[in-house]
Formats: structure tokens, sequence, C-alpha cells
């Protein structure tokens, strides 16, 4: 089974498609467990490609709980920091 992430509408969210189905699933959902893996991958403290994703994937979190993953976010290396600051500047989708 393979899943193949288009963007689709005219936000642009990032979804995937089921190869069975042909169903949609949003990447920015609650469902799946995503908020705990983005949780671990924010806390870490590493840099690297799962934590920025992270990082993009938390505009769905309610405001103040998205600030307090990227503060700890924010301090593992300057490219965190950067990404961090603008993904808290952005407004939820």
């Amino acid at each position: 089974m393979t899943f193949r992430a288009t963007a689709v509408g005219t936000v642009h969210e990032p979804t995937l498609r089921c190869p069975n189905c042909n169903h949609e699933i949003p990447l920015a959902d609650q469902l799946f467990g995503l908020t705990e893996l983005r949780e671990t991958h924010l806390k870490d403290g590493t840099s690297d490609w799962l934590a920025w994703a992270s990082a993009c994937g938390s505009r769905v979190e309610k405001k103040a709980a998205r600030n307090y993953s990227l503060k700890y976010f924010k301090n593992a290396s300057p490219i965190n920091k950067l990404i961090g600051e603008v993904i808290a500047d952005l407004p939820q989708p």
C-alpha cells in the first residue's frame, strides 16, 4: 500500500489519498495520533526534517499549546529558532 501526498483545494492543505478508496485524508487533522507524534519531535531537541515538519503541523493546535511546544523546539538550533518564529506568527488554518 502506498500513499501519495497531494495539495488539494484552494488553500493547498496537504492530504493523503488512499489508494484503495481514493479518500482524501487531511494531514492537518487531529486524528491518527499526529498531535502526540508532533509533541515528541518538537520536545526532543533535534534539528531535522521530522522536527521541522512537526513545527509546521503544529499550526492546527490552539495558539497557547502551539507556542508552548515551539518554545522547546526553538532552543535546539538557530534554524529551529527561525522556523519556530515563523510558525508562531502564522495564522491557524
